[in-house]
């Protein structure tokens, strides 16, 4: 897990150096998404487990067979990013990864859209961060830590700033 995660980091680099330059693409192809939610918690489940943390999925019974067409390694490294801050500064109690979704029909003339939003939820015991700090955590380089001091020590405050950007990208919205 220790690897792939890795893996998900540097591509928040190569991301970030395609935003830049105009290149970010999307690779939309079918997947599961019971088979993305294992990958998810193979990978972050022990990280959480060696802070003494739950890890949990809450998924809604209605998607367990689902497949959907996206970027499944976008959403993943999206997801990992949000779940390693989390693990971050979690100190004690549980992660939950909770996934629902939302039907929205448009019935407007013979061209009628059925489409099916996602909704990713990472919820944790964690302190939180005050509104007033919630806006630079979005920021290149932005990382506070629990007391609102801005440090680099433990990283390269890259995946928040990038997991945004991709969230953009794909038509979606972060919000706490």
């Amino acid at each position: 897990s220790s690897a792939s995660l890795l893996m998900y980091m540097t591509y928040n680099i190569l991301d970030f150096s395609r935003m830049e330059s105009g290149e970010f693409r999307q690779e939309r192809m079918p997947f599961q998404i019971c088979t993305l939610i294992e990958k998810i918690a193979f990978i972050s489940e022990p990280h959480a487990r060696l802070k003494k943390i739950i890890f949990e999925l809450d998924i809604e019974d209605d998607l367990e067979n689902l497949q959907v067409m996206n970027d499944e390694r976008r959403i993943m490294q999206v997801l990992l990013n949000l779940i390693m801050n989390a693990v971050k500064y979690t100190f004690k109690g549980k992660i939950r990864l909770k996934i629902r979704h939302v039907n929205v029909s448009s019935r407007v003339g013979p061209n009628a859209i059925d489409k099916l939003y996602l909704v990713f939820s990472v919820i944790d015991t964690g302190q939180g961060i005050s509104i007033e700090k919630q806006s630079k955590l979005f920021r290149l380089f932005g990382n506070t830590d629990n007391s609102g001091d801005y440090r680099q020590s433990t990283s390269i405050g890259l995946g928040l700033a990038v997991t945004k950007n991709i969230i953009d990208n794909m038509g979606g919205c972060l919000a706490f």
